[in-house]
């Protein structure tokens, strides 16, 4: 039996993979059973040995081979356990010698925004290569030539985040054949969608299907301060497993539960299920950590004229919303209802003294403010929780643009404690 369950490495990974073991060795090491059969890191090995590099290596015991599966699906990304700085001098090596942050990431496996950030803490003019080669294997200019994009008086302001999210996601789709006519088209696309505030079109994940409200890069480190290694952590809204990504920061097991199996087939680890009716044990996790819907304009679902530029979770999703999802519900009182349910449900299967962590936004309608954040930090203190930190983030999309101050300021992360004996 195999436990090789991930497919193999592209190119450009495998390349940066070989290069660091050539000149940093095997960091993380490898993972057997007591059956002498290879868990976890079946290529740092196969590189290993090619390289002639001893590889190192742990024994874990297992019950069956079901369990040995759940430990590969489970156990974090290869080089989850590099200390920054180490890191940081890898993926500048890395990139000093010619590998896009794409191939960086997926050799250290971290995301590339961690890339990014670790490489913009190290890079000097001297230390980025003139070309750079992409996971297709393609050599491509390691700058792009700067784009000035004017700053307008409206919604649709354009920030430089938001700017390097269109370049990417074009990169992504044209590689060699991106020219600055697709740009152009791309950003006034963006501009003329209503509903499009961060991205030029919507990122396919798959199968033409989409989702308006993934975690940002920026909220993942947020919640994992809160969570301690070991813990069972549960998603009741999982969408398309952005919960998953936490295994890159802490060592904890975590299950999603997401309505639609559009987005829940997304990631192996969310099952298709609702939130009002969890299948599980009483107080079985030790951790809740979720975003649910904000009742803002992504529930709009209406049959729109022009869809594909619409940002909506039906839009996204492309057909109407399963009955019990509340991405069709604004703000208003079906919407507490269905989150009241909702947070019941959650806290049975959340034991005594389990963390509660809830990432929630506040948004403007008709010119007021709607305090969404403030029900939910009630409804929770109602049933039973009490608030022991929080946390603010203004999201990117949020910082630039003259009418930024008139839009709701900032993402919220409100973290409570299940009282014991509720």
């Amino acid at each position: 039996m195999t436990f090789q369950l991930f497919p193999s490495l592209d190119p450009a990974v495998e390349a940066a993979l070989r290069e660091s073991i050539g000149r940093f060795g095997v960091l993380v090491p490898v993972i057997y059973d007591q059956h002498d059969r290879l868990l976890d890191g079946h290529n740092r090995q196969r590189i290993a040995e090619e390289l002639e590099v001893e590889c190192p290596f742990h024994v874990v015991n297992v019950e069956d081979d079901a369990q040995a599966e759940e430990i590969v699906k489970t156990i974090n990304l290869d080089r989850r356990h590099l200390h920054p700085e180490q890191r940081r001098e890898i993926a500048a090596a890395l990139r000093a010698n010619g590998h896009s942050e794409r191939a960086i990431a997926g050799a250290l496996g971290v995301s590339q925004p961690t890339v990014h950030r670790d490489l913009e803490a190290t890079d000097s003019p001297e230390s980025v290569p003139d070309r750079i080669v992409g996971r297709d294997g393609k050599s491509r200019p390691a700058r792009r030539p700067p784009i000035v994009v004017p700053v307008e008086d409206d919604e649709e302001a354009i920030s430089p985040e938001e700017m390097q999210a269109i370049l990417d996601e074009l990169d992504d789709a044209h590689g060699d054949d991106l020219t600055e006519e697709i740009i152009d088209q791309a950003v006034e696309d963006n501009r003329e969608s209503k509903r499009t505030p961060r991205l030029i079109s919507k990122p396919d994940l798959g199968g033409g299907v989409s989702h308006p409200a993934r975690f940002s890069r920026d909220l993942l480190p947020k919640f994992a301060q809160f969570l301690e290694a070991g813990w069972h952590v549960l998603d009741p809204f999982a969408g398309v497993g952005g919960i998953h990504d936490l295994r890159q920061l802490v060592d904890i097991k975590t299950v999603g539960v997401e309505l639609e199996p559009e987005w829940a087939e997304k990631h192996p680890d969310t099952q298709v299920g609702s939130a009002l009716d969890l299948q599980f044990d009483d107080e079985m996790f030790d951790a809740i950590v979720t975003s649910p819907t904000y009742g803002n304009r992504l529930a709009d679902h209406h049959e729109a004229s022009d869809p594909e530029k619409r940002r909506t979770y039906r839009h996204d999703l492309g057909r109407a919303l399963s009955a019990d999802n509340s991405g069709s519900l604004q703000w208003g009182p079906k919407y507490r209802d269905f989150h009241l349910t909702a947070w019941e449900e959650a806290l049975r299967v959340l034991r005594p003294g389990g963390r509660f962590v809830l990432n929630i936004k506040d948004h403007i309608r008709d010119g007021r403010t709607q305090y969404v954040s403030d029900w939910h930090l009630g409804c929770l203190r109602e049933l039973g929780c009490v608030l022991v930190d929080s946390d603010r983030l203004a999201p990117p999309h949020l910082r630039f643009g003259s009418n930024a101050e008139a839009r709701a300021a900032a993402e919220l992360v409100l973290v409570f404690s299940k009282e014991t004996g509720r």
